[in-house]
């Protein structure tokens, strides 16, 4: 369980059915918080910058250290 759906279900509680007492499924935790999926904001963020990076200058820092091997050769 991850942290969001940790606090969510902190804050929207179990529920109450046929007189027991059950906790709530991820699908109805997203469903009752009704913002985007938070992973696919990040990626998508990530793509974005990804090609912002890609049209940049081949002198410029960030696109050298995208492109660059973790061993040290370009």
């Amino acid at each position: 369980m991850n942290q969001i759906q940790k606090i969510l279900c902190r804050i929207y509680g179990p529920i109450c059915e046929g007189g027991q007492w059950q906790k709530r499924y991820k699908r109805e935790l997203e469903q009752l918080y009704n913002e985007p999926n938070t992973a696919n904001v990040i990626k998508s963020s990530r793509l974005r910058w990804e090609g912002h990076v890609v049209r940049m200058d081949e002198n410029n820092l960030p696109k050298k250290i995208l492109w660059t091997n973790p061993d040290g050769q370009l």
